[in-house]
């Protein structure tokens, strides 16, 4: 599935449970096997192959970024998550099944706080990953990915990769990040006055996806305005045609 293009976030996600649903057919009788570290990464490996084309991300986003941005549980949560279901029986009553369920966004939540090394970002961004998760009128599209992982059409991405020789802003000069892009760089600014006008207030980094989760009317409109403005830089972006081929 392209990056741009083909279907949506939605229809990718179906087809993402589709192919878990096969994965984890008999989960409780190989899960063992998990505690061998070579098929653990076997199984992430795969998931985080599908996680790349549910959230037209670049292959350089970290896995931990990947299952938060497109709501999916770690695969291995998964499968632990089946085996607790097997073991107390009752897997086919609904408040069980709730009950199960909270029980791994809780441990998944768990490891979010305790990585310190990748996706920071994103964590940053979405540090309650249950009310992100659980938001039904969540979308993402390559455009809003690019935000919410700090892989893509950013100063700080390309230098890092060798594409641009340095991480300045081409419009200010400041340090060219994502935050810098969608909520400070005056290149944009129409479109944030635009939003801030409608909305009623200003956004930041720490409040911008939470504004996102807490009504729908606001999670498009904010959304609209991540679109609008990493596509019109994508197009202005020089370097990145290497970046779209080699990621």
């Amino acid at each position: 599935m392209p990056n741009i293009g083909g279907p949506s976030s939605g229809k990718r996600e179906i087809l993402c449970g589709v192919v878990h649903s096969t994965i984890l057919y008999g989960a409780p009788i190989w899960c063992e096997a998990l505690r061998i570290r070579r098929y653990r990464t076997m199984l992430e490996e795969v998931q985080r192959r599908m996680l790349l084309r549910v959230g037209s991300a670049y292959r350089t986003t970290s896995t931990v970024a990947l299952q938060v941005i497109t709501g999916v549980i770690p695969i291995d949560l998964m499968v632990e998550e089946r085996r607790y279901l097997h073991e107390i029986g009752n897997g086919q009553e609904l408040a069980i099944r709730k009950a199960v369920r909270e029980r791994t966004l809780n441990l998944w939540q768990r490891r979010w706080e305790l990585n310190e090394e990748k996706g920071q970002w994103t964590k940053r961004l979405i540090p309650d990953l249950r009310q992100w998760v659980t938001c039904r009128h969540r979308r993402i599209d390559f455009y809003i990915s690019q935000f919410l992982t700090g892989h893509g059409s950013f100063g700080v991405y390309t230098q890092r990769l060798g594409i641009s020789e340095n991480a300045f802003c081409v419009y200010c000069g400041e340090e060219d990040s994502p935050e810098h892009t969608v909520l400070y760089c005056h290149r944009w600014a129409p479109y944030r006055i635009a939003i801030y006008g409608e909305l009623g207030f200003q956004l930041t980094a720490e409040t911008l996806v939470a504004h996102m989760i807490e009504d729908k009317r606001q999670g498009n409109t904010i959304g609209n305005m991540i679109r609008t403005i990493m596509q019109d830089k994508y197009k202005r972006s020089g370097g990145l045609e290497k970046t779209e081929r080699g990621l």
